[in-house]
């Protein structure tokens, strides 16, 4: 009977693990095709730790304790935290790497966590989960559309030059306008500015040779 039972509870946790790391690969799917930094490992890393810690805080701990253990185990989550943020590399106000290795390690203390409070099976598959996470996820990656951030600068003349036109071939090769400005150079005289995220089967080169044949526009910068 102890042994149904403990596989019951373990069964439990495990469909809860299984949700909120499901629930980090939604969520990081979404930031890696806009290629944002913290993508899918980062956020499945975080979202299984999340969970983890929290069974661990709500269940290892017996009632029958006079001491708070739970409060420990809160401190290292927050300690480690600090530790996770000297491995992330900064360079000119972007993040470059680190963040995956970062929630890694945050996992991993948590993982410990539920070890040493007894939850063996539940930190195991965690750590089951988080080899799944960091090495076929990072195959699927790789076949992921990707979408680089670009800037484009057009000066045109505003006579002939027709926007609309450039929105529709940008559309055509799935190119996300992010932000659109324009400046006066001139009467008629105009320097277009777009921000856009641009599918990594674009060639630069290529899109401004077209831009560059639309009717009106004297020189682009990509």
């Amino acid at each position: 009977m102890n042994v149904l039972s403990s596989l019951n509870e373990n069964s439990t946790y495990i469909v809860r693990i299984l949700i909120a790391t499901l629930c980090g690969f939604i969520i990081g799917f979404e930031r890696a095709n806009k290629n944002k930094d913290a993508g899918i490992r980062t956020h499945c890393i975080v979202a299984l730790g999340s969970c983890l810690c929290m069974i661990v805080s709500a269940y290892a701990f017996p009632s029958v304790y006079k001491s708070d253990p739970a409060r420990m185990a809160a401190q290292v989550v927050s300690g480690v935290g600090f530790l996770g943020a000297g491995l992330i590399f900064v360079r000119r106000d972007r993040i470059i790497s680190g963040l995956t290795t970062a929630a890694g390690i945050w996992t991993t203390a948590i993982i410990g966590l539920a070890i040493g409070s007894g939850m063996i099976f539940i930190g195991f598959f965690s750590t089951l989960i988080m080899l799944l996470i960091q090495i076929p996820i990072s195959k699927f990656i790789q076949f992921l559309p990707y979408f680089g951030e670009q800037n484009i600068s057009i000066i045109a003349d505003s006579k002939t030059f027709n926007f609309n036109d450039l929105l529709e071939y940008l559309d055509a090769l799935e190119i996300e306008p992010l932000s659109i400005g324009s400046e006066k150079l001139d009467n008629y005289e105009y320097n277009f500015l777009l921000f856009v995220n641009i599918p990594k089967n674009v060639n630069l080169w290529t899109l401004s040779e077209n831009i560059l044949k639309l009717n009106g526009v004297k020189s682009v910068k990509v």
